[in-house]
């Protein structure tokens, strides 16, 4: 041992850093989610976009709007702790603003007022299983 025991705080202090790394290995290793079947996770999304072209002179700009409700369910968890996940879109409302014309609109509220041809692509996705992932306890897909 030298001076004033400078090795033994040098020891003490490895220890610990080794023990605080072992922890946080542990830690980085715990599942970090335990599903249940049959949870259900509803969340909204709103996602605004506008797009300018520019060409010389001349410029447009084509504006989108996008919202959901968006579902997911644990359908099943095996013994391993992996869960399925479906989602599905609960409500859909898209809207875009082309840069001469007037807006192209799908609302799953208001299927009405929706444009032809974009009720047409989207009615069938609204209430529908749109994925379907399986998924750890730590959130591997």
């Amino acid at each position: 041992m030298g001076t004033g025991g400078k090795p033994m705080l040098g020891k003490t202090m490895a220890a610990c850093c080794g023990v605080l790394v072992m922890a946080s290995l542990a830690a980085a290793q715990a599942p970090r989610f335990r599903w249940q079947t049959g949870q259900v996770l509803l969340y909204r999304t709103e996602h605004h976009t506008a797009a300018s072209f520019v060409m010389g002179e001349n410029s447009s700009e084509t504006k989108t709007r996008v919202q959901s409700l968006k579902r997911w369910q644990v359908l099943e968890v095996d013994n391993d702790g992996v869960a399925t996940l479906q989602m599905s879109l609960q409500a859909l409302f898209f809207e875009t603003t082309p840069p001469a014309g007037e807006p192209l609109r799908f609302d799953s509220a208001h299927l009405e007022q929706s444009t032809p041809e974009l009720r047409k692509q989207y009615e069938n996705c609204v209430g529908q299983p749109l994925v379907v992932v399986r998924v750890d306890g730590q959130g591997k897909v």
